[in-house]
C-alpha cells in the first residue's frame, strides 16, 4: 500500500507539521485556530446557524471524540470505540470553557501518539473497521480543515 519506513517516517513528519501548522497558526489556509478557539464566547458557540445541523461547540465536539478515537487507535487501546451518530458521537454541549480544554489536551495527545506511533503500523486495519490507521491519520487533517471553516463562517459578525 505505502512505501518503505524512511517515506512513511517523514509522511508521519510531515502529517505532524501540519497538524501543528493548524493549530499554531504557521500555515498557509487560515488563523490560528488554538486562538481562534480560545476567543470565540459561549454565545458564540453554542448558537446553531440556519442551514447547518450543529452549533461550533457541537462540532468541536465530536472532532474532539473522534480525535481521541484516532489517538486510542494509535496507541493500542482496540477495544476503545464510537458507534456512529450515537451519543457518543455527538454529545450533548458542556461548558464551553470545558470543550477547549478537552480539545487542547486531545490535540497534544494526537501529537504525541503520532509521533510514537510505529510507522510499520500504518498499513495496518482498525479493529472493528474496514480502514487503515493511515486513513485516520489523514481524517484527521481534515477534520482540521472542517473545523477551521466552520469556525471562519459561523463567528462572522453578520451571523451573530
Amino acid at each position: 500500500m505505502m512505501g518503505n519506513d524512511g517515506e512513511l517516517n517523514a509522511l508521519k513528519e510531515r502529517i505532524v507539521r501540519q497538524l501543528e501548522g493548524f493549530y499554531n497558526g504557521q500555515n498557509w489556509v487560515a488563523d490560528n485556530l488554538e486562538k481562534k478557539i480560545f476567543s470565540l464566547t459561549p454565545i458564540v458557540v453554542m448558537k446553531k446557524v440556519e442551514g447547518y445541523s450543529h452549533s461550533i461547540a457541537e462540532l468541536v465536539r465530536h472532532i474532539t471524540i473522534w480525535r481521541n478515537f484516532v489517538v486510542q487507535k494509535l496507541v493500542g487501546n482496540d477495544g476503545y470505540d464510537i458507534e456512529i451518530d450515537s451519543s457518543s458521537d455527538w454529545p450533548g454541549p458542556e461548558e464551553w470553557d470545558i470543550t477547549r480544554e478537552e480539545f487542547d489536551a486531545c490535540h497534544q495527545n494526537m501529537i504525541n501518539a503520532i509521533s510514537n506511533f510505529p510507522v510499520e503500523r500504518l498499513n495496518t486495519k482498525v479493529p472493528g473497521r474496514d480502514i487503515h490507521l493511515f486513513f485516520l491519520l489523514m481524517e484527521s487533517l481534515n477534520m482540521i480543515i472542517i473545523i477551521m471553516d466552520r469556525l471562519v463562517l459561523f463567528s462572522q459578525p453578520s451571523i451573530n
